[in-house]
């Protein structure tokens, strides 16, 4: 049986201040199982897709509270 993946992650921190911060993270993968035949084609067999994606804040609010709020997004997709 043969492996084949795609996968690809970002990641973007933008400091707005020495106390705040903005952090965006994406990650993406293809991954699919193929059984071999003789011939060079071969049958997928499963086949899926992931997906991340989260973005967040990071702040503090006078001297000791420090808080961050983040938003995820996942799925997952069989093809």
């Amino acid at each position: 049986m043969n492996h084949y993946s795609l996968d690809y992650n970002a990641k973007l921190s933008y400091y707005l201040s020495e106390t705040s911060s903005i952090k965006l993270f994406a990650y993406n993968t293809f991954d699919e199982f193929r059984f071999p035949l003789y011939s060079e084609e071969a049958i997928p067999i499963v086949k899926w897709n992931n997906q991340i994606y989260k973005a967040t804040y990071n702040g503090q609010w006078g001297e000791i509270r420090k808080y961050h709020i983040s938003i995820l997004f996942i799925t997952y997709k069989p093809r």
